[in-house]
């Protein structure tokens, strides 16, 4: 301890400094008083600097399990609008990318080939069925039966079952003890056929097994769809259109959506609805009506479905019940006359008033006192003169109109113009020719007789100009044939030249498993052009046919890949 007085340090237990005799006793109380005050403040931050720590560890835990939330909010948004919707196109479950062929020279075996023509095994099979979701029934040399997969995996190995059926995408298998039970592609075991049934549906898309006390509706994949109790000896009716299964038992109606695997409705009925029709352009839109046995009293009954709900029970009203450019239309039983049904769900104007043409159930227009009125919800929205309606496209939502002979117009009669459902112009063009608009949403137009090109719905110019542009189409695949005075070309829909043709060439378009192709007849010999990848595939053929693996001959004598390789030839 250190005196004030005199500056010397003394023992901590001094009373009495020992050299000057000044009293130490309140100098160790201000150190005691200090210390403790040094230590308070050392707690204190110590406790501040603890506390501010487990502020920001439980911080981070907030903003943690916040993200945690958020992720799964997210996620299940994204399942319920793109997973859980996710549709099976049921056409691609029949394709494949590799392909079984006869070996030309010994036609009872049979070789995998992948899509560029390539052997993919070089052991044959000898016996051989299409490829359904990806795996084929084969047979080797000594007929035992296996599954193999379009790699040439075996899915199942030979002998493992004495003998393997096809039941739509599963398979019905019989093992070496006589016993069957239904599998899937994998060989994943779903039910035990000496305790089930399979009932006989003629589908593909979904199977149904019975048991003593109930069915079971399965999907094409083996899952349970619905279990429903048997009541007596009665079957289930069931009917499949357009990817929907309707399934009436015991006086309840089913709804399945079969490209979701869901049930979507279900509703109490003494009567079987089956779907009549659903909407192209908005699948969510469906027609039910009375089919069966009760049809032939109950025909003109319907129910108009929108997002799984009952809208409309419509009975009696209308002959025939559909849908046309994705408007409800009602063929009225008084007067055989079709109306559309507006949103409200009650019968509109009359589709066949030669002075409306309408786009949309409330998107129209309107011949009234020598002018023509647009109509949008149902509400006047502009007014023209000097125009008369040649057309409607409902594919682009635009109207064509044509010019009339009127001095106060101070307009060239003939001439066309696209409008849109506001009344607006799409552009300030008149065409002395104007198609309508096609799938690919273009119009090919001519400004005189010498002169034409393309436009898109926006107006907007898209291809050269040419002396003559015509369509190259088969169902929905949609080119065009232009020319002018050096050669004759193919446009695709963007008006772009794709294909130049040679003298005497004579064209036209295939479309397999989705791609597009030009069939070009020159004389007598064909060449098949793949327009996608701008490639010349084969030339000269004297015949051809285009499968979904491969090209080939009427003859069989020669078969080519869809990139242009010979495969096999005699």
């Amino acid at each position: 301890m250190i005196c004030k007085n005199c500056g010397r340090e003394n023992s901590n237990e001094s009373k009495i400094c020992m050299y000057c005799g000044n009293n130490l006793s309140n100098i160790e109380a201000k150190n005691k008083f200090l210390n403790f005050k040094i230590n308070k403040n050392k707690y204190v931050n110590n406790y501040d600097k603890t506390l501010k720590k487990e502020n920001s560890n439980l911080l981070k835990w907030l903003v943690l399990v916040t993200v945690i939330v958020v992720f799964i909010f997210v996620g299940l948004v994204f399942y319920k609008n793109y997973v859980a919707v996710f549709k099976i196109d049921f056409e691609q479950l029949y394709l494949s990318n590799s392909f079984f062929l006869n070996d030309l020279s010994d036609n009872k075996k049979y070789y995998l080939y992948d899509s560029t023509g390539t052997k993919v095994l070089d052991s044959p099979f000898y016996s051989v069925s299409k490829f359904y979701d990806k795996v084929s029934i084969v047979h080797n040399e000594e007929n035992k039966v296996g599954l193999i997969d379009e790699t040439g995996k075996m899915v199942i190995e030979f002998s493992k079952y004495l003998d393997i059926k096809r039941e739509g995408f599963l398979y019905k298998v019989t093992d070496s003890s006589n016993k069957k039970f239904l599998v899937d592609k994998n060989n994943k075991k779903i039910a035990d056929l000496q305790e089930n049934s399979l009932l006989n549906v003629n589908s593909d898309y979904f199977s149904i097994l019975k048991t003593n006390d109930k069915y079971k509706i399965l999907d094409y994949k083996g899952k349970k769809l619905l279990e429903i109790a048997k009541v007596g000896s009665s079957l289930p009716r069931i009917s499949v259109k357009s990817g929907y299964l309707s399934l009436f038992y015991n006086d309840i109606n089913y709804l399945f959506d079969l490209t979701i695997s869901k049930k979507i409705l279900q509703f109490q009925d003494p009567n079987h609805y089956c779907v009549n029709s659903v909407n192209k352009e908005n699948t969510d839109e469906i027609i039910l009506n009375v089919c069966g046995d009760e049809s032939l009293n109950n025909r003109h009954d319907y129910k108009y479905i929108k997002n799984k709900k009952i809208l409309k029970t419509i009975s009696d009203e209308c002959l025939k019940l559909g849908f046309s450019n994705g408007n409800l239309i009602c063929q009225s039983k008084d007067d055989n006359k079709n109306y559309i049904y507006s949103r409200n769900l009650y019968k509109s104007f009359l589709t066949t008033d030669t002075n409306i043409n309408y786009i949309s159930d409330s998107s129209y227009i309107k011949k009234e006192n020598d002018k023509i009125s647009f109509y949008k919800n149902d509400k006047k929205v502009k007014e023209l003169d000097c125009y008369l309606l040649a057309s409607t496209s409902k594919t682009s939502y635009l109207y064509k109109l044509k010019t009339i002979d009127q001095d106060s117009c101070n307009l060239s009669k003939g001439m066309f113009a696209f409008f849109d459902v506001n009344g607006k112009k799409i552009n300030d063009s008149l065409y002395k020719y104007a198609s309508d608009f096609d799938k690919n949403g273009n119009s090919i137009v001519g400004i005189n007789t010498n002169t034409y090109f393309l436009i898109d719905k926006n107006g907007n110019k898209i291809s050269d100009d040419y002396q003559y542009i015509n369509y190259v189409k088969t169902n929905d695949i949609v080119y065009y044939l232009a020319a002018n005075s050096k050669q004759s070309v193919v446009l695709d829909k963007n008006g772009k030249e794709i294909y130049t043709l040679e003298k005497n060439d004579v064209i036209d378009v295939e479309s397999i498993k989705g791609k597009n192709y030009l069939i070009i007849k020159n004389k007598d010999y064909y060449s098949i052009y793949d327009i996608e990848n701008s490639l010349m595939l084969v030339q000269g053929l004297s015949s051809y046919v285009l499968t979904n693996d491969y090209i080939t001959t009427l003859d069989g004598n020669s078969y080519f890949s869809y990139r242009g390789t010979l495969i096999t030839k005699k």
